[in-house]
C-alpha cells in the first residue's frame, strides 16, 4: 500500500476560455505541475502523484478539451496552446515558480514550457518525450503518427489511442484491462454546468 495515497485529494476547474480545465492538488511542499501524455488524462499518473505527494504539492491536470476537461469551442490544440494552458492554471493557482514532470507528450509539452516560460520553472524531469525526429525509423513513425493524428479527427481518441498502441507494438492487454477502473474514475467527478 502506498503510504501517500490516504492524503487529502482537492479537485476542482479551473475556468478557462471557453471551457474548463479539471486539476487535482495533492500533498504538501513546493508544487509539482504532473502534465500527462497521450490521452491528457491525469488518472493515468494517479499513482506518480501518489508517491511524490509525501514531498511535494502535487497539481495534475487533464489537458485542455481532453478527458474531464471541457471545451465547447473543439479545435485543433498544439503543443504551444497546451504550455499556455499550463502556464494559465499555474498562474491561476497563485504559483510562481514550479517543478515540472512531463511524461511523454507532455514531457514536449514541459519542454516547451521550459523554452518559452523559463521564469516559471524551477527544475523539470521530461519523462521519454517522443522526440521521434532523432530515431532511426523516424520515416515510418512520422506516417504512423500522422496516421494516428487523422483517426483522432476523424474517429476520437480512443480509436485514435488503440491505433497508436498496436502501430508502436505496446501491449494492449494491461491497456485494456485498466479501462473499468478509469470508467469508474470518471463517474466520481462532478462536471461544472
Amino acid at each position: 500500500m502506498d503510504l501517500h495515497a490516504s492524503l487529502p485529494l482537492h479537485k476542482g476547474y479551473y475556468k478557462y476560455k471557453s471551457g474548463h480545465i479539471y486539476y487535482e492538488i495533492k500533498g504538501k511542499g513546493a508544487p509539482l505541475l504532473l502534465i500527462p501524455g497521450g490521452s491528457g488524462d491525469c488518472w493515468w499518473l494517479h499513482k506518480i502523484a501518489d508517491a511524490l505527494s509525501g514531498n511535494f504539492q502535487v497539481i495534475s491536470y487533464d489537458l485542455y478539451g481532453k478527458a474531464r476537461s471541457i471545451t465547447h469551442t473543439p479545435s485543433n490544440i498544439d503543443i504551444n496552446q497546451f504550455a499556455k494552458d499550463a502556464i494559465n492554471l499555474v498562474t491561476a493557482l497563485g504559483l510562481e515558480k514550479v517543478y515540472i514532470v512531463g511524461v511523454s507528450s507532455g514531457a514536449v509539452i514541459a519542454l516547451d514550457i521550459a523554452e518559452k516560460y523559463p521564469a516559471y520553472v524551477k527544475e523539470m524531469i521530461v519523462f521519454e518525450p517522443p522526440l521521434i525526429c532523432i530515431h532511426p525509423r523516424f520515416d515510418a513513425l512520422s506516417k504512423h503518427f500522422a496516421k494516428v493524428y487523422l483517426t483522432a479527427l476523424k474517429w476520437g481518441e480512443s480509436i485514435a489511442g488503440l491505433r497508436f498502441a498496436l502501430g508502436t507494438g505496446l501491449p494492449i492487454a494491461p491497456i485494456l484491462r485498466s479501462g473499468s477502473a478509469y470508467k469508474d474514475h470518471l463517474k466520481i467527478v462532478p462536471i461544472p454546468v
